[in-house]
């Protein structure tokens, strides 16, 4: 799941999080300003897994351990990462 997350990289767009394929097309958004539910899945050091879902959305994130965090923030989330936690946002 890493290496499939690692191939689609997140970024954050106008209160959205937008995950991309190799090619750069969006493959699933995300509005942060909507109800969404974000965990923490794995902590590996060198890299973290992250699981967001928004309805029948589920986005999987790979972050690098020594990166700033501010996706993870932006999803409510602690950084650096204390363990594999749930967190809910309702706006």
């Amino acid at each position: 799941m890493q290496q499939r997350a690692a191939q689609r990289p997140v970024m954050l767009d106008a209160g959205r999080l937008i995950q991309q394929d190799g090619g750069g097309l969006a493959v699933a958004t995300i509005d942060l300003t909507a109800p969404f539910a974000a965990e923490c899945v794995y902590d590996a050091g060198e890299w973290v897994l992250y699981k967001v879902r928004q309805g029948a959305t589920a986005m999987w994130i790979t972050v690098p351990g020594d990166g700033d965090g501010a996706v993870v923030r932006a999803i409510g989330l602690s950084w650096p990462p204390r363990g594999s936690s749930g967190a809910r946002f309702l706006p």
